[in-house]
């Protein structure tokens, strides 16, 4: 019948649409591009954590035992 396009500034507003569209049967679709979902971490901490991922998988990394940990 209509489109109507819908900017949602974040999570919480996606989730609250898609559930009152399920309610009242309104067939929806979205789109990933023109939703812009904000991370609450800092970007810098998100890096160095896939960093570390990353060098773990190329196995750069050291084990220390845990009764090590307090010597």
């Amino acid at each position: 019948m209509e489109t109507i396009i819908v900017y949602l500034k974040n999570q919480d507003q996606l989730v609250a649409f898609v559930a009152v569209a399920k309610a009242m049967k309104v067939e929806f679709e979205t789109s990933k591009k023109s939703i812009i979902i904000e991370s609450p971490y800092n970007a810098k901490f998100v890096s160095k954590i896939k960093k570390g991922d990353e060098e773990i998988k190329n196995g750069e990394f050291v084990k220390i035992a845990v009764e090590d940990l307090w010597k």
